[in-house]
């Protein structure tokens, strides 16, 4: 890579513009099993950034079979903006399973998958999207 095309991606990755930059459709999806005291923060966060980025997006909460109120709460999330969807498993089976459930109903371009216990911050995924299209 010159050194020109370096400098040009390391100031498209500073510039305070990149939310806007975003022309890639993207599914988020989070694996959680027994994540009621975190999915509602984890998905509102998810929500707020991916607007924010003008993408075109949905977002997959992927209920493994959890034994909490987790599902219930990924409804009533889902009830309230088109945007998010629920697919259940009736148990848990396993991280992997909840993986392929993901990536299964995930139906745009681009598919973007973090743990549902918000312990990562999704606000530093969207700087990437441009980089994505080259």
């Amino acid at each position: 890579m010159s050194r020109k095309d370096q400098k040009k991606i390391n100031n498209e990755l500073r510039t305070t513009n990149y939310e806007r930059r975003a022309t890639n459709s993207i599914s988020v999806f989070f694996p959680c099993y027994n994540e009621q005291d975190n999915v509602t923060r984890t998905v509102e966060q998810a929500l707020a950034v991916l607007e924010k980025a003008g993408a075109d997006f949905e977002v997959i909460i992927v209920d493994d079979g959890s034994s909490d109120a987790t599902g219930q709460i990924a409804d009533e999330i889902a009830a309230r903006n088109s945007r998010v969807k629920v697919v259940r498993h009736p148990a848990n089976l396993g991280y992997g399973a909840a993986l392929k459930s993901g990536f299964k109903a995930a139906t745009k371009e681009l598919v973007f998958y973090t743990d549902g216990d918000g312990q990562f911050d999704i606000g530093e995924m969207p700087p990437g999207l441009p980089l994505i299209s080259r």
